[in-house]
């Protein structure tokens, strides 16, 4: 069996805190990205609507709280498809993803401040 220092063990261990289930939609929703943005926790994905009328689903943000994983803000945008990941620079959340209009299929990254509000959208 391996020696193991214990000094670098701890380096590489992490305490799981909370953990947090979010459900925005009563129909399937997928969380695809997460990174640390200001004093919360960014997950990223998308989020679907009925699938009798929606076929793709619509990117989906939510901000939880570093210290208990609550909830501080949604957001749900307009178009099909959604984000995949996120980093944060600069005070800046910006994400990643696709997007569909009409048949054709295009990468977007999104910028947004801590409130949520789009700062600015590359397709």
């Amino acid at each position: 069996m391996p020696h193991i220092d214990r000094q670098t063990q701890s380096q590489v261990e992490a305490k799981i805190r909370w953990t947090r289930y979010i459900d925005p939609t009563t129909y399937r929703d997928k969380a695809y990205g997460a990174c640390v943005f200001d004093k919360y926790i960014a997950v990223v994905g998308e989020v679907e609507g009925d699938p009798k009328y929606i076929a793709e689903g619509k990117p989906y943000v939510v901000l939880l709280r570093k210290s208990d994983g609550g909830v501080v803000r949604e957001w749900i945008g307009n178009e099909r498809e959604g984000f995949t990941n996120c980093i944060s620079i600069g005070g800046k959340l910006y994400t990643v993803g696709a997007t569909r209009v009409g048949d054709k299929r295009y990468g977007v990254i999104y910028v947004f401040d801590v409130n949520l509000n789009i700062l600015a959208k590359v397709r």
